[in-house]
This record gives C-alpha cells, structure tokens and sequence, in this order.
C-alpha cells in the first residue's frame, strides 16, 4: 500500500483542542520573529486584526499602547487593582455571577486608587 500522507504538526499545544463553545477562552499563540510576507511583530505583541494585543504580567509597565492583564478577582487580591493604576481599567465581569454590589465596590476602589473605569465588558454565563 501507499504511504499514508504525512500530517502537518497541530498548531495547538499538546493535549490543547480549540472548544466548539462559543465562550471559550481563546487561546493565541505567539507569533516567530518575522513571518513570511516580512512584517516582524513587537516582542510579546500577538496580530490582531489589523492590530495587535501585547501580553504581560502585573509588574511590566502599561506604557505600550494596549496590555492585557489576567488578574485575580479584585474583592481577594489587589494585583489588579496595582496594575490599573498605570493606566485606564476596563473590566470585564461574568454574567450572573458579578452582583451588581461588587461591580459598584470595584469601580469605587478603582477611582480611590486614582484609576478611572474606562468601561465594562459584560461575559455570558456559559449555560446555553
């Protein structure tokens, strides 16, 4: 018989699918020093859309345009409220697991802290 044909390596981490869950977490991965049409991405940055999205950890400075940070929730863990200070906080809250208290009480340590809220971005809940 013929040699089966060889397959391209996956482009997800071992053991890594994408879900077929709409609110899945995404996961991008980082782009090689320069690609093949010569347009050599910032270090850190991942192209998105006509764009791109730089990611840090808490204690690298936000001066770069757009940061994301994965910070704990705020109401356990300061981390993300130290981070804010640097710049402008959106943040983003789970639908209907976010009380509308702990929304408030957020943007009140937020402004306390000197940070303005530049909005809010509303998840679904992931139950259908």
């Amino acid at each position: 018989p013929p040699p089966a044909p060889a397959r391209r390596p996956s482009p997800h981490p071992p053991g890594a699918r994408p879900s077929t869950e709409t609110d899945a977490t995404l996961t991008l991965p980082r782009p090689a020093p320069s690609t093949d049409n010569g347009w050599s991405p910032e270090a850190d940055a991942v192209p998105v859309g006509a764009g791109s999205v730089r990611f840090g950890t808490w204690r690298q400075c936000a001066g770069h345009g757009l940061v994301l940070y994965n910070a704990p929730p705020a109401e356990s863990d300061e981390r993300g409220v130290a981070v804010a200070r640097q710049g402008t906080a959106v943040v983003v809250v789970e639908r209907d697991r976010t009380r509308q208290g702990d929304l408030r009480r957020l943007a009140d340590r937020l402004r306390a802290a000197g940070v303005t809220p530049l909005g809010f971005v509303l998840t679904r809940n992931g139950r259908g």
